[in-house]
């Protein structure tokens, strides 16, 4: 039993076949997932889709690439659903610079305040830009995981310090990736697994759409990076899971 801790579904690439999607997820052991938003109207949609499937929830905010079209009013009205479990994803990204730097870290300070004041998890998105995010995180009294991470042991290490948990997607799988070493220097109660579906689509399937039915590629190479049976191993990553998202039971999708 899995959990998607980061997929997009609310994303156009889904729209044609959201129901099999999910079918296909549940039919590989996926029994949760998470739908991080980008802005608010992808926000809204992740609340949406969220209302409709017992073991989906939603998380709301604007992406470092979106921070340009920040507006705290409207973000503010979505916090309240019972189905919206973190701010996110948020972060700094200076890959590409889609928007200006300094709007992106106004707008993440913003975000990371508003979870601060309602106590609530963060999904961070950061992208050639992990220190300046460290920096601003340890402004605020906040928590939550760095997704997608493919960074180094050092870079590990910060994120650890900061009481963050470590996402862990398809990078894991490629050839000639660092990444099952640096896995290896992440303690086990740290760790999430996520798909970030559309985008880095796991082998066997690299060029093809991503989604949480090929969860399982990542889990099974995690397991075998580790030498831990898939039973151990997925009890502790439902457990990661659910503490950091404060989900009250394993469930179903």
């Amino acid at each position: 039993m899995l959990w998607d801790t980061h997929c997009h579904l609310q994303d156009k690439h889904f729209r044609d076949d959201l129901e099999e999607t999910i079918e296909r997820a549940k039919e590989m052991g996926v029994i949760g997932v998470i739908i991080p938003g980008w802005d608010y109207e992808s926000s809204v949609s992740a609340i949406e889709i969220s209302r409709r499937y017992e073991n989906i929830y939603a998380a709301v905010g604007f992406h470092p690439h979106d921070s340009k079209n920040y507006d705290e009013e409207k973000l503010l009205s979505i916090l309240d659903h019972e189905k919206m479990v973190a701010i996110g994803e948020i972060g700094l990204d200076f890959y590409r610079n889609l928007s200006p730097v300094e709007t992106q870290k106004t707008v993440f300070r913003r975000q990371l305040r508003i979870a601060e004041e309602r106590g609530l998890p963060v999904i961070i998105h950061t992208r050639e830009a992990l220190e300046q995010t460290v920096e601003i995180v340890k402004e605020f009294n906040v928590k939550g995981v760095f997704h997608a991470f493919t960074g180094s042991e050092e870079d590990a290490k910060e994120i650890l310090e900061l009481g963050f948990y470590v996402g862990i997607g398809g990078v894991l799988t490629f050839k000639n990736t660092r990444l099952p070493e640096v896995v290896k220097s992440i303690p086990l109660d740290r760790i999430l697994l996520e798909t970030d579906a559309p985008y880095i689509t796991p082998h066997p399937h690299r060029g093809k759409r991503n989604e949480p039915a090929y969860l399982v590629y990542v889990f099974n190479k995690l397991c075998d990076v580790l030498g831990l049976p898939p039973a151990e191993l997925g009890k502790i990553l439902i457990k990661n899971t659910l503490e950091v998202f404060r989900i009250e039971t394993e469930g179903t999708l």
